[in-house]
């Protein structure tokens, strides 16, 4: 399950930033869009590392990563329609 949460979370992290940049063009904002989702994963994995009894998960990286991926997915799709 939390591994489906980091998908969803950094999918929809990714559609929210790049419609809130939408003035910047449809690629700038998908970027951006992009590597604000990438920003929460990562600091929200080393949040994990710094917590007593957590560590880092590649696993949940590579859910992020997926998650990134399927938002840029969806942008592009319904970007040029």
């Amino acid at each position: 399950m939390d591994k489906v949460l980091h998908f969803f979370a950094c999918l929809l992290g990714t559609i929210v930033a790049a419609i809130a940049t939408f003035w910047m063009g449809m690629w700038h904002s998908i970027t951006a869009g992009a590597l604000f989702a990438l920003g929460l994963a990562l600091g929200k994995e080393y949040g994990d590392s710094k917590a007593p009894g957590n560590k880092w998960s590649w696993g949940d990286i590579l859910a992020d990563l997926i998650g990134i991926a399927a938002g840029i997915g969806i942008l592009v799709l319904g970007w040029c329609d």
